[in-house]
């Protein structure tokens, strides 16, 4: 099984949404899950700051919060 993981991004919606949809402002990250859909991978999950472990139509809040400025402790936990 191929799994690929995307990071979460500054840009979000402002409005509660899918998990796909709510970082799609960014075009990094749209990039990214544009490559992730034209290779063979079988599912592919978002790293968020606030929630974690995100599938892409989990359904999520906005937030304002960002693994960058995050101190290594945080992250880990």
């Amino acid at each position: 099984m191929k799994i690929a993981f995307v990071s979460c991004t500054k840009l979000k919606a402002n409005y509660s949404c899918i998990t796909r949809d709510m970082y799609k402002r960014s075009i990094l990250f749209n990039k990214a899950v544009r490559f992730i859909e034209q290779q063979d991978y079988d599912d592919w999950y978002v790293l968020s700051a606030k929630y974690g472990l995100l599938k892409k139509d989990d359904h999520i809040e906005p937030y304002d919060l960002t693994l960058n400025n995050m101190k290594a402790s945080d992250r880990k936990k």
